[in-house]
């Protein structure tokens, strides 16, 4: 019997990219539930450096969207106008969880394709992995992405984004995603991406996302330096930091192949 993928995804104002992810899903050949946490995520913890949000639901037509799927037999939605900070998001997640599963976290703005996903689970099955690291594609714009190892976007520490559930599964930090009672084995990056396991992260793609992390984030100024980006006619760039100072050294920008 293949081993069902249970995926987690926090949403605010993510109506953009949502049908497109349920689209993916729906192509899926194994069993596959989807828990979509919804609302505003307090400033706490790992994530108390970002701005403090008033409590409310999506304006741009998400939460439209969710009251049209509520009745989808592998979708599940939870929603409030606030959150005690997105690691109670995650944990509200998991506590859905009852049987033994692949899990995963998709933001909002990431995207497999179908056989990408068939082949995590595969790994699960037919290795002793416990969780798995991934590269991934990381969009500046419609046909810009991110360059460099290591660095802002690629750092060794992110996209920790596939774990084997257990019961005693807890998350203790979303950014970056760090799980308890999860086993040692983590299949590296380095790994995932001979198995073509990378994945696509729009996340500074289109201009209205860009404004609402440079509100978000507090990254001063972000939308005028995309749009320089953007409007850059000598590729590669090979210093981001000269069009979005935090990305800190080593990281660069070509269009796409």
């Amino acid at each position: 019997m293949k081993l069902p993928i249970s995926i987690f995804t926090l949403v605010l104002d993510a109506m953009r990219f949502l049908p497109r992810q349920l689209a993916i899903f729906e192509q899926l050949q194994r069993p596959w539930h989807w828990c979509i946490v919804s609302g505003v995520a307090d400033s706490v913890l790992d994530t108390s450096w970002v701005s403090k949000m008033p409590p409310r639901l999506s304006r741009d037509g998400t939460d439209e969207w969710l009251n049209a799927v509520l009745d989808h037999p592998n979708i599940t939605v939870l929603r409030r106008q606030l959150w005690p900070g997105k690691n109670a998001m995650v944990n509200a997640a998991l506590s859905r969880i009852k049987e033994s599963c692949v899990v995963l976290q998709c933001d909002a703005d990431e995207f497999w394709t179908p056989k990408q996903l068939d082949e995590i689970c595969g790994q699960f099955e037919n290795t002793n992995a416990d969780s798995m690291r991934f590269f991934c594609r990381y969009y500046l714009g419609e046909n810009i992405i991110a360059t460099g190892e290591n660095c802002w976007s690629a750092r060794a520490g992110e996209w920790h984004r596939a774990w084997r559930w257990n019961s005693n599964m807890v998350s203790l930090s979303h950014e970056p995603p760090k799980m308890q009672g999860i086993g040692p084995r983590c299949m590296t990056r380095d790994e995932t991406r001979r198995r073509g396991l990378v994945f696509e992260h729009e996340a500074y793609k289109y201009r209205e996302v860009v404004a609402w992390k440079m509100a978000y984030y507090k990254y001063p100024n972000l939308v005028s330096q995309w749009e320089r980006l953007q409007a850059n006619q000598h590729w590669p760039v090979k210093r981001l930091a000269d069009y979005f100072p935090f990305v800190g050294e080593g990281v660069g920008a070509d269009l796409l192949p």
